[in-house]
């Protein structure tokens, strides 16, 4: 899905960049539509919010991590005086370990994909909106995603205006909704 739009998005500019009269006619701008996305104060906040929400979970990952460094360790140094059954035991608690660590790894994974899934449907409505005042205000009749682009001779790249809005956007509703919790 995301390659099919970029290559319609370079097939567009190249159909628009061809065209003498087209290029007369059409104001083209490029934007890193993710570099406004991630780079910016609401993504920054999210991601703080994740790590928050993750502590836990990496505090844990911490804690297996040293636990199977020492019952490895021991294993090493120890191997030679310890018996069949504490060996085994610890390669049992080792196995263990190993699964817990996996598990609250592939958790962690899904927390992150899905903390980007609803940061992304939570603020792209947002930045189009951003985008189309800012695109009907300066003349442009196409913009396009950056990423999809390997060569632009002049062409005005929107990226840190629509940055620049999007966090005075973001810093506006984070206000507001403070005063709201407020009353």
């Amino acid at each position: 899905m995301a390659n099919s739009k970029k290559i319609l998005a370079g097939l567009s500019l190249i159909w628009v960049l061809a065209s003498p009269v087209a290029r007369a006619e059409t104001m083209v701008a490029i934007m890193n539509y993710q570099a406004v996305l991630f780079n910016s104060s609401a993504a920054e906040a999210a991601t703080l919010t994740l790590r928050t929400d993750l502590a836990g979970a990496q505090s844990r990952l911490q804690d297996i991590q040293l636990g199977i460094e020492t019952r490895e360790s021991r294993l090493l140094t120890d191997g030679d005086i310890l018996t069949a059954e504490e060996i085994s035991a610890f390669e049992q608690e080792l196995q263990g370990l190993t699964q817990e660590q996996a598990q609250i790894t592939a958790q962690m994974q899904q927390a992150q994909q899905q903390s980007r899934a609803s940061f992304i449907k939570q603020y792209q409505p947002l930045i189009r909106e951003l985008m189309n005042a800012y695109v009907i205000e300066q003349g442009f009749s196409l913009v396009v995603d950056s990423q999809a682009v390997l060569w632009v001779n002049g062409t005005p790249d929107i990226t840190d205006a629509m940055l620049a809005q999007f966090n005075s956007a973001y810093a506006q509703r984070k206000a507001g909704s403070a005063e709201q919790s407020a009353n």
